[in-house]
């Protein structure tokens, strides 16, 4: 990862999950692994 693009994000853990739409919108940040099914339900 580039330095500072976690610090961008706020990343605090590795790996991170970010979920995009498809028009380029981020809609979830940081996610915690056992939260990914979760949000891509919600989508």
């Amino acid at each position: 990862m580039a330095v500072g693009v976690g610090a961008g994000f706020h990343a605090n853990s590795f790996p991170d999950y970010y979920l995009i739409d498809r028009s380029g919108v981020l809609r979830w940040a940081d996610i915690a692994n056992s939260d990914v099914e979760k949000a891509k339900k919600k989508q």
